[in-house]
């Protein structure tokens, strides 16, 4: 596909079963130009990229190349017109080194022997070109994550790739990652490639995008300019005006718990910062020794925090077994419908209580996680990526309630790979790297200065 061409994704829909993921959807992809998508868990975003890209058949509707039909067969079909897809989790061979991750599927030379020569020089071609810094020698499985999605990026540029979708790409990067992404992003438009940036993060898509289309129920809303005010974007994703505003600080009280020598207080919630893999699972596995009657809301909902299979109403119970027995260990049935009817009330959970947790969006499934583990006094709150795949109605729900345990005195400990989240909502950070805390900041700290202090290049005072 060479540049200067345009995509149209004419009345695409898609349905799976009674669900309509995408609703007769009509989207212009320019050369030159960065598209963001935008819109709540199940708008259609990612579905809607996956059929551009070969991935889902649509049951009606049209792509065009230039105004030409196209009628792809599967990926294959996609690449080799232009399109590429860097997805969330990365598709690389991990023992292969960055060339040989390049080179298959290529195979460039003749017959069935990889010309590996030429797949450093493409590598490192593409990567002086477009700024990526990647040593075509390199084990993957040795790369941080940063750099192995250099490598997906150049792997779909080799494949010439004059349209790249990348979906949710910022998830697991530092500060720094993000901007060098960002420029590379700049040079692939300037290029006169089309990109598209599919986030749930407002403050990236109008840092970056040249224009914002919005999803939601598997239809386009609107499409915008990327100046448009983030409250603007929320109230069209969900459908309602959503708060955004950074949050009133805490007031410090006695403290409750001390992490590695330092102490966490009653009404602030403290950040825990730093790359993935560098001491968090261990801080909290701690945390948890030290404080067994602490409210917990872990990173997976579905297999630590909820018994799928049970009914909603249990699930609101697990931890509650003595409020809802007699003195002879007996169950009492409506003690325990008051309690569990009491905590959906409160968190929001409305319909019956005998569903299956299974059967729950994911936004759903954390309110019952959180009315579970916050629909009683405690003094104590660990949150381990609490937002994870949540849209932003289900994030601000999210915060509201550990922002009123923390004002109800509760320490509160959020573990988060969302910086923004962090930055938004704490009162401390904490920063890890290789095992340990190295800094005990304001919120408020410069990005970079935060991003050097979790690759550990330089150390708080």
């Amino acid at each position: 596909m060479p540049s200067g061409r345009t995509v149209e994704l004419r009345q695409i829909t898609k349905r799976y079963g009674e669900i309509v993921a995408n609703d007769a959807i009509d989207l212009t992809l320019r050369a030159g130009q960065i598209h963001g998508l935008v819109g709540e868990n199940g708008a259609g975003k990612t579905t809607l990229m996956n059929v551009l890209f070969g991935l889902v058949r649509p049951d009606s509707g049209q792509i065009l190349l230039d105004g030409r039909p196209m009628a792809w067969r599967g990926p294959a079909d996609a690449l080799a017109a232009g399109i590429g897809m860097v997805h969330q989790h990365y598709m690389l061979v991990e023992p292969f080194t960055v060339a040989e991750n390049i080179a298959l599927g290529r195979e460039p030379g003749a017959g069935p022997w990889l010309d590996l020569p030429a797949a450093r020089r493409r590598v490192s071609e593409l990567a002086d070109r477009f700024g990526l810094d990647l040593d075509p020698d390199a084990v993957v499985a040795d790369l941080p994550v940063g750099v192995r999605q250099r490598v997906e990026i150049v792997r779909a540029l080799a494949n010439d790739a004059s349209l790249l979708v990348l979906d949710e790409p910022t998830a697991v990067l530092r500060p720094q990652e993000v901007d060098l992404l960002f420029g590379v992003l700049r040079r692939l438009r300037d290029d006169g490639r089309a990109v598209v940036l599919i986030t749930h993060k407002l403050a990236e898509v109008t840092a970056v995008a040249d224009v914002v289309t919005v999803l939601r129920a598997g239809r386009v809303v609107d499409q915008l300019p990327p100046d448009t005010p983030h409250a603007e974007l929320a109230a069209l994703m969900v459908g309602r005006q959503v708060p955004i505003a950074r949050p009133r600080p805490g007031t410090s009280g006695a403290v409750r718990l001390t992490l590695r020598g330092v102490p966490i207080r009653g009404g602030e919630l403290v950040g825990i910062a730093g790359v993935q893999g560098n001491g968090q699972d261990a801080l909290v596995a701690e945390l948890r020794a030290a404080e067994p009657g602490l409210a917990f809301i872990p990173e997976d909902r579905m297999s630590q925090g909820l018994v799928a299979g049970l009914p909603i109403s249990d699930n609101l119970l697990l931890d509650r077994l003595a409020e809802v027995t007699n003195g002879w260990g007996l169950l009492r049935p409506e003690r325990m419908r008051e309690l569990a009817t009491s905590a959906a009330d409160e968190f929001g959970i409305r319909g019956s209580l005998r569903r299956p947790a299974a059967h729950l969006s994911g936004g759903n499934q954390q309110r019952v996680v959180l009315a579970r583990e916050l629909s009683r006094p405690t003094p104590v709150v660990l949150a381990c990526e609490p937002t994870r795949g949540l849209d932003v109605a289900a994030v601000a729900f999210v915060h509201d309630r550990l922002l009123a345990a923390r004002d109800a005195g509760a320490a509160v400990v959020v573990v988060s790979s969302d910086l923004d989240e962090l930055t938004g909502l704490a009162d401390r950070l904490l920063v890890v790297h290789g095992g340990r805390i190295v800094a005990d900041v304001a919120p408020g700290v410069d990005r970079a200065e935060l991003g050097m202090l979790m690759a550990g290049v330089r150390h708080a005072p």
